[in-house]
């Protein structure tokens, strides 16, 4: 744990989380593991960190799968919900009026983040301008 964390040293902020195999569990007591879970199967670590760019920040998550097979269906779902939930994320906006260019460079930033497997890992990165972190703000106050 202690060299996970490590390599987080310079981020303002990070969260590392072991998956245990407890769906697998779940499945040996008969009960039904639903298809979020099934991704849990996956992963044995997960870790997500926030870091300075310049003006923008580095938003990073690192996931060690089991096999390399894992890891290539965990990047398949993260391009699938980048596709298809990124860009209509913030869409139910409360009736609130939103700065529609500021919200076209979030959908930008969001399609532009660099998602990578290597061996059995993958490591998505997506840099938002303080611009993107204004705009989640407003969309997700109450």
């Amino acid at each position: 744990m202690r060299e996970r964390a490590n390599r987080f040293t310079d981020a303002v902020a990070f969260l590392i989380i072991h998956f245990p195999n407890y769906p697998d569990i779940l499945a040996e007591q008969g009960t039904v593991v639903l298809q979020s879970e099934s991704l849990a199967r996956m992963v044995d670590w997960g870790s997500f960190s926030l870091r300075p760019d310049g003006e923008d920040m580095r938003l990073s998550f690192e996931g060690e799968c089991k096999t390399q097979t894992n890891a290539q269906q965990l990047q398949s779902t993260i391009e699938l919900f980048r596709q298809f939930f990124g860009p209509g994320l913030f869409k139910s906006n409360g009736g609130r009026q939103i700065d529609q260019a500021a919200f076209a460079n979030l959908q930008n930033q969001i399609r532009n983040a660099d998602i990578k497997v290597k061996d059995n890992r993958v490591d998505a990165i997506m840099k938002l301008s303080p611009d993107a972190w204004k705009l989640m703000a407003s969309l997700t106050a109450p």
